[in-house]
């Protein structure tokens, strides 16, 4: 059978290898969020990593130590499965070439929604300032990149794209209202 090609689109067509390797690592840290209890700590690593993410950014660079950073954080909220002989799959981090595997129309969606969520790297940054309520905010992030790297349906996708979309909306109203009072 041969292997499905597609075009990639925005930010996400312009990640490094080791960009690529960051994002599959958000994915995993993301997997580990949804049954997990976290932080400002995770919320400010995602920040940061979607920074490294961003085409404009310039921090490209740093996308190996922010991959090892955001491993050494996951495995602190789930110790366990770093030292799990008979790994599950729940907490692995994802390989973007697996994306090969969806229908193209999947995986043009997913290209969609990581770039959305990559562009919501300034957003996020500012979203971990002291005095914001920002767990909703990183919630729908996660469940975005949750979505990127399991077998969710066009339709599932579509709903992925509305929530992270919905919430980076009301995230910077809600920027804009909290810096409105100063």
């Amino acid at each position: 059978m041969p292997e499905k090609t597609w075009l990639p689109t925005g930010n996400f067509a312009l990640l490094t290898k080791e960009q690529t390797a960051l994002l599959g690592s958000l994915i995993g840290l993301a997997r580990v969020c949804a049954n997990n209890t976290t932080g400002d700590d995770t919320e400010k690593m995602i920040a940061e990593s979607l920074l490294c993410l961003h085409r404009e950014s310039g921090i490209a660079e740093k996308a190996t130590e922010l991959r090892e950073k955001v491993i050494k954080h996951k495995y602190g909220i789930v110790p366990d499965c770093a030292v799990c002989r008979h790994p599950c799959g729940n907490t692995s981090d994802f390989n973007i070439a697996e994306l090969r595997i969806y229908p193209e129309k999947s995986v043009y969606l997913k290209e969609v929604l990581a770039d959305m969520i990559i562009e919501n790297a300034p957003t996020a940054l500012r979203m971990t300032g002291p005095g914001i309520e920002s767990a909703e905010y990183f919630r729908e992030l996660e469940y975005g990149l949750f979505v990127i790297g399991e077998d969710f349906t066009d339709g599932g996708i579509y709903d992925a794209i509305e929530r992270v979309n919905t919430a980076k909306e009301k995230a910077e109203s809600m920027l804009h209202e909290f810096f409105a009072r100063f």
